[in-house]
């Protein structure tokens, strides 16, 4: 998809970490735009850094751990008002480290089966479908 260079282009590396047939979600933090609703972790690109880079830096900062980063399995991009939100869905699998809420967030492991009775974050909505589907 092409992205429209009006206002801001915001890049987010997203992970979404897998473990014994359980993808790992978190709460948005309190004080941050739709606090509460789930969501994958991960968080925003920073100039210079690669996609993978930025997965595995957010996710030591988010949760404390260390994980491994696969080439992303989808790109998606949010058109806003004055923002472009370009995301890129990554599977990771822990190396090293429990996760822990170092955000004040919530944190749960979820089955696929599970994710239609989550309030997930409607930018999310492609990559819970594209999770479902690698069954």
């Amino acid at each position: 998809k092409k992205v429209k260079r009006k206002g801001v282009v915001i890049e987010v590396g997203i992970a979404c970490i897998h473990q014994d047939g359980k993808y790992l979600i978190q709460t948005r933090p309190e004080g941050k735009s739709f606090s509460g609703s789930w969501e994958f972790p991960g968080g925003k690109r920073e100039k210079g850094e690669s996609y993978r880079d930025c997965v595995k830096r957010e996710i030591q900062e988010e949760i404390g751990i260390e994980v491994s980063v696969r080439p992303h399995f989808l790109e998606t991009v949010h058109q806003f008002e004055r923002t472009a939100l370009v995301l890129r869905f990554h599977r990771c699998q822990i190396q090293s480290g429990s996760p822990k809420p170092m955000e004040k967030q919530t944190l749960c492991w979820v089955s696929p089966d599970q994710f239609n009775s989550i309030d997930f974050l409607k930018t999310n909505a492609a990559a819970i479908q594209k999770l479902k589907d690698f069954r």
